[in-house]
């Protein structure tokens, strides 16, 4: 994208460009969060199979005691695809700007 405004790419072209990418990020957003459903549906079940374990086994009832809100991959990866789309935005909007 950086390339296409170097080098004086069309305005539509940018217009183009930034759309995909915001609609590239809203996809990896939901996939995502589709994800992280089917994940949470699968922890109930663990660690209700590894409460019969000594407790020093219990993976994932000693997960849930530590996590932090922002020291995450959700947390990361929502950054990441919110500068995306950020950055998706603004070519956008420059695109219409030139147009």
């Amino acid at each position: 994208m950086l390339a296409a405004l170097q080098r004086g790419f069309s305005p539509g072209l940018l217009i183009l460009l930034g759309a995909f990418t915001v609609l590239l990020a809203q996809v990896f957003w939901l996939v995502d969060a589709r994800s992280r459903q089917l994940l949470e549906l699968t922890i109930v079940a663990l660690k209700e199979m590894e409460a019969e374990y000594p407790e020093s086994y219990r993976l994932f009832a000693a997960d849930a005691l530590g996590q932090s809100r922002v020291i995450s991959y959700t947390f990361a990866i929502r950054a990441l695809l919110l500068a995306q789309m950020g950055f998706g935005l603004g070519v956008f909007a420059y695109g219409l700007y030139q147009w």
